[in-house]
């Protein structure tokens, strides 16, 4: 019985508040009079619990775009777990060489086939290497370090492949 004052109660407050009206007790249980109170608290329910899924939807919507940002790779297209490392798997990084270690192995090179460096020389980045062949003139090589290579200019063939095959 205390239930039902009470709703009756909440019922005659919800119509103030709504509809402007007072209604009479005979009034409260005629649906057609308003027809809105045929559904007063499946909708009052209805209402709340659909906010509560609408919320609950953009909350794991925002989440599922953090989760997601977080998986994937950074500006720099790195994966998270790599970046500390350098940002290549090993063996997958490719050495960058200088101009100065092109020198060293035309040395080493020259060397074994009897070749002389009479001097080496600096022009900017590049690296000027004088060597002679056996008993004959002095020749000049030139070492430009490139973007992904070193480029040898003025090598024979022979020499020029064996120093790429040793370098890369």
């Amino acid at each position: 019985m205390r239930d039902l004052r009470q709703e009756i109660l909440r019922r005659e407050r919800w119509l103030r508040r709504c509809t402007g009206c007072t209604p009479k007790h005979g009034d409260l249980n005629r649906k057609d009079r308003h027809s809105s109170l045929a559904f007063f608290g499946e909708r009052d329910i209805m209402s709340t619990s659909s906010a509560r899924v609408l919320c609950a939807a953009a909350v794991a919507l925002c989440l599922a775009s953090g989760a997601v940002q977080a998986q994937g790779r950074g500006n720099d297209k790195v994966p998270p777990g790599l970046a500390k490392k350098g940002g290549l798997p090993p063996g997958q990084a490719k050495k960058i060489y200088r101009a100065d270690d092109g020198v060293g192995m035309l040395r080493v090179i020259f060397g074994e086939h009897g070749y002389t460096v009479v001097r080496t020389a600096n022009d900017g980045e590049s690296r000027y290497v004088y060597y002679r062949v056996k008993n004959g003139p002095i020749r000049r090589v030139i070492v430009v370090p490139g973007p992904e290579r070193l480029t040898f200019r003025n090598l024979p063939d022979a020499l020029l492949r064996e120093v790429l095959a040793r370098l890369y």
